[in-house]
């Protein structure tokens, strides 16, 4: 077992070896430690390299001790087992020696106080979070693997910009910064459980410029990359569920900057609109990084999910206005007229499907699953809604271990393209694909979602940025193996599948929806 011990830049490494046998042996041993070491405060996609391939640099170093000499060999009499403790820790070389020394004279009680303090952090929790009773194990085990993230992401540590922050990803080392697509998310779980923190992360996204940058650093809070343009659609929808949820409507009069934060929703819901002229469809240029496609076949330019969930932007800021009694008219009108463009110019009834426009301003057609997004808003009518509902099927999107993120027969197709563009999906897109089903009333294609997934809750200890939906796997190239938006999982089971829904008024409806492969569930301590 190899534990990071609570509240120590260190560890502890317990190797035990038994013999079953009826007869003594000798098991010859070896270890070996190597590895570099050195600090830094850029954490991006990757995980940081030390630059050194030695264990000091710069005045830090890696001590590693055992309990007892280094042995050549364990003897083992018959039927007996021997356990050998190393303890590893970083620091300063005189601190490193002695965390080490100190974690040797009681590995035992290093590991029970961390094993305790992890059992606070789950009660703490579920004291915030409701449990899920089911009858269907499956359905609880893969609950409760979603709430792992918050625990997995969460860091209380004095050098970050925020404490506690919660990051994008955390084990093994990827994306501890924050991208605004991730954390983006999980809108509705964190004000449940950490509305204090939620509040601290939206304003630091705000303090810098989310039209250029996609992203903050933990340790300095400068932003970097380059814009995504989801980031508008995260931010509103931060602010909205933020308030919703919590009933904080102070919060939009709060300053970031030059504005308050009902100015920066406002502002971002009209991110490339000009109120001075009819509503338009946006050309959001020939970036690839919406879906980040390998194999040549763009989609870029006029893009119908992204101009779809410009109308939910539309009208998250009018509610949000219109909470605080500051209604802004015509946000609603310019909605509705932007429904409308999207269906006039973009849909194709034949092919049941939103087009694109490319760079030459002729219609393309890529099958995304970033479409089934639109579902449960007001952008689509009837005909469109059961049109895309038709493409969720075997032949397209579906496989027996979940969604794939590009239709099987598109063209763009990659095997090896797990999140946008192949054989499975960003983590957080089947859960929200799943919550907005649920609350349209396609409940039935939503169960089949969730039935598909529940896999993840037995065979993955954590979810990483995406996951395989032709066989049990998930994404392995890539640094993010631990990802804040597999918090999405739980999110759905509470405001989809239950179908909670707080308002404004301080109301709350639910309207709890019971799938085929439970008998019986429930939610306690909401």
């Amino acid at each position: 077992t190899i534990t990071l011990v609570e509240k120590l830049r260190g560890g502890l490494v317990a190797i035990t070896i038994a013999n079953p046998s009826d007869k003594a042996v000798s098991v010859p041993f070896t270890i070996s430690v190597s590895g570099g070491l050195a600090q830094t405060s850029v954490w991006e996609f990757g995980r940081p390299e030390s630059g050194s391939d030695t264990l000091d640099h710069d005045g830090i170093a890696l001590r590693v001790l055992f309990n007892g000499d280094t042995p050549q060999s364990l003897d083992l009499a018959a039927g007996a087992k021997k356990t050998l403790s190393a303890a590893f820790a970083a620091g300063t070389p005189d601190e490193a020696a002695a965390a080490c020394a100190n974690l040797l004279r009681d590995p035992e009680g290093a590991l029970a106080a961390t094993r305790s303090a992890w059992e606070k952090r789950a009660d703490d929790l579920f004291a915030r979070l409701p449990r899920l009773e089911s009858d269907n194990a499956a359905l609880v085990r893969w609950y409760n693997r979603s709430l792992v993230h918050l625990l997995t992401n969460r860091w209380e540590l004095p050098g970050l910009v925020l404490n506690p922050y919660y990051s994008t990803g955390s084990v093994k080392g990827g994306c501890v910064c924050d991208y605004l697509w991730n954390f983006g998310e999980v809108w509705e779980l964190l004000p449940l459980y950490d509305p204090t923190a939620m509040r601290a992360h939206i304003a630091q996204f705000l303090r810098g410029d989310i039209t250029k940058h996609f992203a903050f650093n933990a340790v300095t809070g400068e932003a970097f990359g380059p814009w995504y343009p989801v980031n508008q659609e995260k931010i509103i929808g931060l602010i909205y569920y933020y308030v919703k949820v919590t009933g904080d409507t102070a919060f939009l009069d709060e300053k970031v900057g030059e504005k308050t934060v009902l100015d920066w929703a406002v502002s971002n819901a009209l991110h490339g609109d000009d109120l001075a002229r009819p509503v338009a469809l946006i050309d959001y240029g020939p970036s690839n990084s919406h879906l980040e496609l390998r194999r040549g076949l763009p989609y870029n330019h006029v893009m119908p999910d992204l101009n779809g969930r410009r109308v939910m932007n539309y009208l998250r800021a009018a509610e949000l206005r219109e909470a605080i009694g500051k209604p802004m008219p015509g946000l609603r009108e310019r909605a509705a007229e932007l429904g409308a463009l999207l269906k006039r110019d973009l849909w194709d009834a034949d092919l049941r499907w939103f087009r694109f426009r490319n760079e030459k301003g002729e219609p393309d057609t890529r099958y995304t699953v970033q479409l089934f997004k639109l579902f449960n808003s007001p952008v689509l009518d009837r005909e469109e809604e059961a049109g895309l509902l038709s493409h969720l099927n075997g032949q397209e999107f579906l496989s027996e271990y979940g969604l794939h993120s590009l239709a099987k027969q598109d063209p763009a197709y990659d095997p090896v393209d797990i999140d946008n563009g192949g054989p499975g999906i960003c983590t957080g897109f089947v859960p929200q694909i799943m919550e907005r089903l649920y609350n349209c009333g396609r409940a039935e294609t939503a169960d089949d979602l969730l039935r598909r997934v529940l896999w993840w809750g037995y065979r993955l200890p954590y979810w990483g940025d995406s996951i395989v939906a032709d066989k049990e796997d998930y994404r392995r190239d890539t640094p993010l193996q631990c990802t804040i938006d597999g918090m999405c999982g739980a999110q759905a089971v509470i405001f989809g599948l239950f179908g909670v829904a707080p308002q404004f008024d301080g109301s709350i409806a639910a309207s709890p929806h019971l799938p085929p492969f439970a008998q019986y569930m429930a939610l306690r301590g909401l």
